[in-house]
């Protein structure tokens, strides 16, 4: 009996296979590179902002006190900015992980704010940007 393809045949086929393989996984990596740094990027101007809104928030504090508030009126201000900031931060985070494609949902490594600062830190230093 015959056989149905040569051995050279064969093994053309199984280099075929290999290639393809090895070619789709080749993509998925750079894939997942290019996603790794859009977080990287888009923490970094997430932190950069977080900066200008806690710099505006101290003029905030002293424009009261100039405007002549109280004590009490400016440190009330204060726990009410650091709520609101807490809900914004909290909610950017939950954004960032439910809108994130479903496919690169694994490679978004943190679950809150304090986490993606901490992520943001080590690739800074790592990468030195």
């Amino acid at each position: 009996m015959e056989a149905l393809f040569s051995p050279e045949a064969l093994w053309f086929f199984i280099g075929v296979l290999i290639h393809k393989i090895g070619s789709t996984l080749l993509g998925y990596g750079r894939v997942a590179l290019f996603a790794q740094d859009i977080i990287l990027h888009s923490l970094r101007l997430l932190a950069s902002l977080t900066e200008d809104v806690a710099h505006l928030r101290q003029l905030k504090y002293l424009q009261m006190k100039k405007g002549g508030a109280t004590d009490e009126a400016v440190d009330l201000a204060k726990e009410m900015d650091e709520k609101t900031f807490g809900n914004w931060k909290d909610s950017i985070i939950h954004k960032f992980r439910t809108n994130y494609p479903h496919q690169l949902r694994g490679i978004v490594k943190f679950k809150t704010w304090e986490e993606a600062l901490e992520i943001l830190t080590k690739e800074l230093k790592k990468r030195r940007f």
